[in-house]
């Protein structure tokens, strides 16, 4: 193996990479343990839930387990590549983010406004505070 590298650690991160490449993969969210023991090379369904509860523990996957019906539901899954819709959405949500806060700073401007002219205008505090200097 490779020098500083400790191979359950990294077999651990492997599987819950995959696990994420799984939902990604699901059409319906929903992933069979058949499906998740044949691609995480794992021997049992006790395996299966404990890879599942591993990479929820880790933060890799929010996920919900069906014991009965025997599948995961992954609601969030990190993505393993950066592809262009990944982008498209990180610069959509900045976008977002970016148009409310110069709606708040808008909003903040008008409160200072109306507040100034209802003191006497903007330099109505700056000429209390110089007479106050003076005393």
């Amino acid at each position: 193996m490779f020098a500083g590298v400790d191979p359950e650690k990294a077999l651990r991160k492997l599987r819950s990479l995959t696990l994420c490449s799984l939902g990604d993969e699901a059409a319906d969210d929903t992933v069979g343990f058949g499906l998740v023991q044949e691609r995480l090379a794992l021997k049992d369904g006790d395996e299966v839930e404990q890879a599942i509860v591993n990479a929820v523990v880790d933060e890799f996957v929010d996920a919900k387990i069906d014991q009965e019906k025997e599948t995961v539901f992954i609601e969030r899954s990190m993505p393993r590549k950066f592809k262009d819709a990944q982008w498209q959405n990180i610069a959509n949500k900045l976008y977002s983010w970016h148009n409310s806060i110069e709606l708040v700073l808008n909003n903040f401007d008008a409160v200072r406004h109306h507040l100034q002219a209802l003191n006497g205008g903007p330099n109505q505090g700056d000429q209390q505070e110089q007479d106050e200097e003076k005393e």
